[in-house]
Order: structure tokens, then sequence, then C-alpha cells
């Protein structure tokens, strides 16, 4: 019986934060550039999605990131990720969303979103105190 239950958990825990073939394509328009990505399968992004298209602008905390707190909350499966890469799409707590544009570790939790594809001068595109960033589906 134990066995079964472990192995329901690992289906679910798949089913619900699929990082493979399902992955959907959005663009971010920051002031006249265009960066892909990819948001993953999970139901953090779909709720995400259907907010699509959305313009925020979103502030600088911390020199490596920007964030924008929706009014509304989202599903969660947040976790210790541990590293943060450039360019990682995640949501703190359960309506903060947060785009990463430098690497470091930490010990916060967060729910993976996706990520951005082509990294080329994210960093000053994102520049510095609030932008204005434009999601959209491919």
């Amino acid at each position: 019986m134990k066995n079964i239950f472990i192995i329901i958990s690992i289906l679910f825990f798949i089913s619900d934060n699929s990082f493979g073939e399902n992955m959907t394509e959005i663009t971010l328009k920051i002031k006249n550039k265009e960066y892909e990505a990819v948001l993953y399968d999970n139901s953090s992004a779909r709720e995400l999605i259907k907010n699509f298209p959305i313009s925020i602008t979103m502030s600088d905390l911390h020199g490596n990131e920007k964030y924008y707190n929706f009014s509304k909350i989202f599903p969660t499966s947040s976790e210790n990720v541990g590293n943060v890469n450039k360019g990682d799409i995640m949501l703190f707590g359960d309506n903060c969303l947060v785009i990463f544009y430098k690497s470091f570790s930490t010990h916060y939790r967060y729910t993976k979103l996706g990520y951005i594809k082509n990294l080329e001068d994210l960093e000053n595109s994102l520049g510095k105190g609030d932008i204005n960033i434009i999601f959209i589906l491919k």
C-alpha cells in the first residue's frame, strides 16, 4: 500500500510540474527588445497565462531581480530552489511574479514558472528602477 501511495504521489508531482514537451512559448517585450521565453506546464503558469496579454510595471529588488505583486492569488508548488539562474521566471509566495537578471544562490522558496531563452543584454534591458514589461503568447 505504501508503494502505491508513493507512485501516485510521484505521478501527481510530474503531472503538475511537467517541464517537458508541454511548455508554452511566450514573448516578453522590454523597451524595444523582445525576449523569447517558455513557461512550464504547471498550474501556476497556466493560471498566469489566463491573464495574457499583460503589461505590468516591475520594480527592482536587490539589483538582481524585477518583481510585480498581483492582486490575485496563484496556485503554488514552491520549493527551495537553491540556485537562481539568470532568466528564471518564478513566483514568490502566491502572488509575486519575479524575473531574475543575475544568477545567485538562495535559501528562499519559489514556484518555477519558466525561463527566458535569449539572455543577451537582459540585465541592461531591465535596467535600474521600475520597468514596463509586456507578456504575450507566441
